[in-house]
């Protein structure tokens, strides 16, 4: 039977009705059931974790270990010794408001002869020095050193990383070895609690001395000289010297 021009009417404005209330269903399923994402709270799109993996930041559960690049120590005086060590972590996203870590020295029985434990901040992506102003070793004489790190509870920063320059950086070798150098915070509010470790490396890349300052605090696009100073000069003057500074992105 052929529908007349006003059934077909009907069927047309039907049409259309169910059309538009279709669109404003969607529309309301949308907001009521977003799309997967990164930042949803749940675990979906093939992700490892919940907001991790996959199409997402790799999970924490993931993250390597600090590696220790070298570690080595520095006379003081008799039966005295400072010890460092620059350490990566080759975590992009990850970083730990609180790592703790164990410094051993060695004599050449490979006996352990010296042990400080110590805890410390980690920034994602960066390398730093841990340093040890005095470690007493009396009368035996350490020819090896190491540092080791406890497991850590790597978690995301809370702080964006600071606008932070080094500008002039140079080596003088009388009456002591000193390093004097230039640091521009390049952003517009103050940074505080900035450490900085000023190394130096030989001719082949062995570091030869290392001294950590810090600053409290440095105001905005403005900029700071520091002095780092050695008991005595070099004999051996060194053939560069490394900057590292950094700040605790976890807060307080």
């Amino acid at each position: 039977m052929a529908l007349t021009w006003r059934a077909k009417r009907q069927l047309l404005f039907l049409g259309i009705f169910g059309a538009i209330l279709g669109v404003i269903l969607w529309g309301l399923f949308s907001k009521l059931v977003p799309s997967p994402s990164c930042t949803d709270g749940r675990q979906n799109q093939q992700e490892e974790g919940v907001d991790c993996g996959g199409p997402c930041v790799p999970c924490a559960r993931n993250a390597k270990e600090p590696v220790i690049l070298w570690t080595r120590f520095f006379p003081l005086t008799p039966g005295h010794f400072e010890a460092a060590s620059l350490v990566e972590n080759v975590n992009p996203n990850f970083g730990a408001k609180s790592a703790a870590y164990r410094r051993r020295l060695y004599d050449a029985k490979n006996i352990l002869i010296a042990s400080k434990e110590g805890k410390t901040f980690i920034n994602p992506g960066e390398r730093f020095v841990i340093y040890e102003p005095d470690i007493a070793v009396f009368k035996r004489v350490p020819v090896r050193a190491a540092l080791e790190f406890s497991p850590v509870l790597w978690a995301p920063p809370d702080r964006d990383k600071p606008q932070l320059l080094v500008t002039e950086k140079e080596f003088q070798n009388d009456p002591v070895g000193k390093v004097r150098l230039k640091l521009r915070n390049e952003g517009l509010f103050a940074i505080e609690n900035i450490e900085i470790a000023a190394v130096l490396l030989d001719a082949g890349g062995n570091a030869a001395g290392t001294s950590v300052s810090r600053v409290s605090r440095l105001e905005g696009e403005k900029e700071l000289e520091l002095f780092f100073t050695w008991r005595a000069p070099f004999e051996e003057p060194p053939e560069r010297v490394e900057i590292f500074w950094r700040i605790n992105r976890f807060g307080k």
